[in-house]
């Protein structure tokens, strides 16, 4: 009952309660080394360099005169938690989006290239940005857990009216807010902004490099953009200015670039619009991982071929059929 033997006892007894009294073994382990952006934490939303130490790590660690005592050691050191890193055009909505998803995640803002105008216009150049950003962010921030790259493109859709022939082309006239992009018979040019989710799922730090990653491409729900705007943002050219930027600045929104809850009368924001297609990339993503899980699982538990997957869909649609034929 001596205080030495409670202290003993402490060290030996409990090792969950384990921590380095060594700051550079404090600095080296995963919680130190998750970045600088948590969820639902402070700190810069997009950075360019490698993750730092974490102030609080850094607090934590002992001086070299401090007494080896239990309660002056600080927190017992974390286990690892699912790191997420997320690379788009540097919006707070894109991180806000990911971390709404990934709510028990570490997320992390880092900058990358796109090779692509500030403008995609369509989804081609804008998977090609997702997609050249995805790859620059797995090599400025490897052994991440999820990789998410988010980027967004003006898509140009012909919206056809009932109405044919010249009482079409007097409709189209009317309705559309600008005439001179109205074409064709019973048509109308629409600008839409469509947000395209690029999530990859790796398997962390140490994984073996040989197993392929599973990515999925998900686009969000499309806003209708002011023609005006997308011609004046075409004028300024899209390679320096967003179409979301001109509407923006014309109606003088505090957000600056991403208009989305103005346009839809505040009933959704971008946030909002990418977290969906977060959420659906994420589940087409485990899905996939499930079904490679099977295949690569041996015996009975191995995923069924094609042919007896084909047999056994045919065999469940018969039997559903005769059971509704019993009941008419």
């Amino acid at each position: 009952s001596s205080p030495h033997f409670r202290l003993q006892r402490f060290v030996i007894g409990s090792p969950r309660r384990r921590c380095s009294p060594d700051p550079a073994a404090r600095s080296s382990s995963p919680v130190a080394r998750m970045g600088v952006v948590h969820a639902g934490g402070g700190g810069p939303l997009f950075s360019d360099g490698p993750p730092a130490a974490s102030a609080s790590d850094a607090a934590a660690a002992p001086s070299s005169g401090t007494s080896l005592r239990g309660p002056t050691w600080g927190p017992p050191i974390a286990a690892r938690r699912c790191r997420v890193v997320v690379t788009s055009a540097g919006t707070a909505p894109d991180v806000t989006a990911v971390e709404r998803i990934f709510r028990q995640c570490v997320v992390e803002g880092v900058r990358a290239p796109s090779g692509v105008p500030e403008q995609p216009v369509g989804h081609a150049e804008a998977l090609r940005g997702a997609t050249n950003r995805l790859e620059a962010a797995k090599a400025l921030r490897p052994g991440a857990d999820y990789y998410v790259a988010i980027e967004s493109c003006v898509l140009e859709v012909d919206v056809p009216w009932p109405s044919r022939g010249q009482e079409a082309s007097a409709a189209s006239s009317a309705r559309a807010p600008n005439a001179a992009l109205s074409h064709g018979h019973g048509a109308e040019r629409r600008h839409l902004d469509v947000g395209w989710v690029l999530l990859e799922r790796c398997s962390g730090a140490g994984a073996d490099a040989s197993v392929p990653p599973l990515r999925a491409a998900v686009p969000s729900c499309g806003v209708e953009l002011p023609a005006g705007d997308v011609e004046t943002a075409r004028e300024q050219g899209f390679a320096k200015q967003t179409a979301g930027a001109a509407v923006s600045e014309r109606v003088g929104l505090l957000e600056g670039r991403d208009p989305h809850s103005w346009l839809t009368a505040g009933r959704r924001g971008r946030d909002a619009l990418l977290a969906e297609a977060v959420a659906v990339a994420l589940g087409q993503v485990e899905r996939a991982g499930r079904v490679r899980q099977l295949q690569q699982a041996p015996g009975p538990a191995a995923v069924k071929t094609l042919p007896e997957t084909k047999g056994m869909r045919a065999r469940l649609f018969g039997s559903v059929a005769s059971g509704l034929g019993a009941h008419t």
